[in-house]
């Protein structure tokens, strides 16, 4: 079946959103989108040959097709994980596909990180948001987190730290140089003041490495996320709920 851009744009998003691997929606059907629509064709009891064509598409979009499954895992959970001395323990980045579906599926999006103060967007500082979207299972920790952080520091000081410069959460996206899913992809990663806090920053140049910030990021780890600076002192902008 021959496809447009904007059809195959499309077919990838659907196979994502199901747990098929088809890579970023690109608009090309290449290697890895033909993988992945085999890879659904046996699943959904249809000739595996990778080519997508009116009976593929037509269980695809029937809203019964059968999603992706590894040998040995679990369905998505339907709620936090449990505490462990009192903090939530969130899956390995290896394991958050189980816990929260496939990268880009609707719940990615589906929950709304409350802020306490509007945030500034950091890469435009004349826009500010009053919340935004996340996955539906992280967003009353995000909300806590913020509400915690700005009741500790107060809304000036907050503000002073940069600590409201809102630099992004769901992104569908690999990994920076990588193959795997950036933890954006299911919206459970916050970046925050990105200028100051670039990739490969360490200790010695971080703005979030400075003592000051300390008691935000004992916050963040309260709630069970890992802050990857704290943890491998690179990318301090960036906290998730995922352990690495």
């Amino acid at each position: 079946m021959k496809m447009t851009k904007p059809q195959i744009y499309d077919l990838q998003t659907r196979l994502n959103a199901l747990g098929y691997d088809a890579g970023p929606p690109d608009g090309d059907y290449g290697g890895r989108t033909r993988g992945a629509v085999k890879q659904f064709q046996a699943n959904n009891g249809l000739t595996a040959d990778g080519d997508y064509g009116p009976k593929s598409a037509a269980v695809l979009t029937s809203g019964a097709a059968k999603p992706f499954m590894p040998a040995g895992s679990r369905p998505p959970v339907a709620s936090s994980p449990p505490p462990k001395n009192g903090i939530p323990v969130w899956p390995p980045q290896s394991g958050v596909r189980q816990v929260f579906g496939a990268p880009g599926n609707p719940r990615c999006t589906a929950g709304k990180a409350r802020l306490p103060i509007p945030f500034r967007i950091a890469w435009d500082l004349d826009q500010k948001v009053s919340s935004f979207s996340c996955h539906e299972l992280v967003a009353d920790p995000l909300t806590e987190i913020f509400a915690k952080a700005v009741a500790k520091y107060g809304e000036a000081q907050y503000r002073k730290l940069g600590l409201d410069l809102f630099g992004g959460c769901y992104n569908l996206r690999l990994m920076r140089g990588g193959s795997s899913y950036s933890m954006h992809s299911w919206g459970i990663a916050v970046d925050l003041d990105p200028a100051r806090n670039q990739l490969k920053w360490g200790r010695d140049k971080a703005q979030f490495a400075k003592p000051e910030y300390d008691d935000f990021w004992d916050i963040v780890e309260a709630a069970g996320a890992v802050s990857l600076g704290r943890h491998a002192n690179y990318d301090w902008m960036h906290f998730q709920f995922a352990r690495l």
